[in-house]
């Protein structure tokens, strides 16, 4: 009955497997690798259809334009594995250790260079290539660019302001073990 409502794998009774009969029950454990298995398929799939139909799509309608400020944009993504590291000495309370501060120290560098520079730079290069006045890019770009990128800009400023606040939280206030 339990395993019926989904609370078996909770209580440790094990659970009716895929088939849906009584005679695939698994153990919680044997389930558990397979929900790991799960997540690592669906991330592979996430990651696969980002690189397979996003750049197609997007190569079709920039026509081979904008190459560079394409790959220059996922430069932004560096700084995910350390947001994640933070997020499991989080879970795993090892808020106090020297791992967690350098991470901390090492997010607020890379955010900062990755994301929050990552629009000024992409400005700069263009009126470097284009032999443009660093002032008047935004002129000289597509509005919907300069919308898309201030729009951007702004969430990433936002965060980077989230993240040294709770930086500067755990430097002053540091909780007692």
């Amino acid at each position: 009955m339990l395993s019926s409502l989904g609370w078996g794998r909770r209580l440790g009774e094990g659970y009716v497997g895929h088939h849906g009969s009584p005679s695939h029950v698994t153990s919680v454990p044997d389930r558990d690798r397979a929900d790991q298995r799960d997540r690592r398929m669906g991330i592979r799939t996430r990651f696969a259809e980002v690189l397979i139909r996003q750049q197609s799509y997007q190569s079709f309608f920039r026509r081979g334009r904008g190459d560079y400020f394409q790959g220059v944009l996922f430069l932004a993504e560096l700084s995910t594995p350390f947001i994640c590291l933070g997020k499991v000495l989080i879970q795993f309370h090892q808020q106090q250790t020297l791992l967690h501060k350098l991470n901390g120290a090492a997010v607020i560098f890379v955010f900062f260079c990755c994301r929050v520079l990552l629009f000024p730079y992409l400005y700069y290069t263009y009126s470097r290539y284009s032999s443009v006045p660093l002032y008047l890019v935004p002129l000289e770009v597509p509005w919907p660019c300069n919308l898309g990128a201030g729009l951007l800009m702004g969430l990433q400023v936002y965060w980077f302001i989230l993240i040294c606040r709770g930086a500067l939280r755990l430097l002053l206030h540091p909780a007692t073990p």
